[in-house]
């Protein structure tokens, strides 16, 4: 029975989302959006992020 309880937490996939803050690399910060999911072991991790112009 344990065994099986296993198999059903690994098949289940577990996801996460929310805003998201990033930096870009010339020192600008810009606020997003982003999905995390994990399924069988697999991590997908998609972000979309926005930064202002820089002048």
């Amino acid at each position: 029975m344990i065994r099986l309880r296993q198999i059903i937490a690994a098949i289940e996939p577990w996801y996460d989302w929310g805003t998201w803050g990033a930096e870009s690399l010339n020192g600008g910060c810009g606020d997003g959006w982003r999905l995390q999911l994990e399924w069988l072991r697999f991590q997908i991790f998609i972000a979309f992020t926005r930064f202002p112009k820089e002048k």
